[in-house]
């Protein structure tokens, strides 16, 4: 897991076309809270021509919500299942 600001190449402060980008060029699953506006950039990234590993929104507000669905996803499922896709959990 890498949040944005740890990699060099994503500072903080990131715009969220770029750390798509980002996600992409790495093979990163994007793992975000924003649900307002993510999802757009997504639709914008995927009418380019690009791809994505797959974007998940988290509806959960607290860590322990958050750390308890991103443990059952990484058990439940595989990195091909998110290709291209964005969801929302839960």
């Amino acid at each position: 897991m890498v949040r944005v600001g740890d990699p060099p190449d994503l500072p903080c402060g990131s715009l969220d076309p770029d750390i798509l980008i980002w996600a992409e060029r790495e093979g990163r699953i994007l793992i975000s809270a924003d649900k307002s506006t993510m999802p757009g950039h997504m639709i914008d990234h995927l009418a380019a021509g690009r791809h994505s590993p797959g974007v998940i929104i988290l509806r959960s507000r607290t860590l322990a919500a958050a750390t308890s669905d991103l443990v059952a996803i990484a058990y439940c499922s595989g990195p091909d299942e998110w290709l291209d896709m964005v969801r929302y959990f839960p």
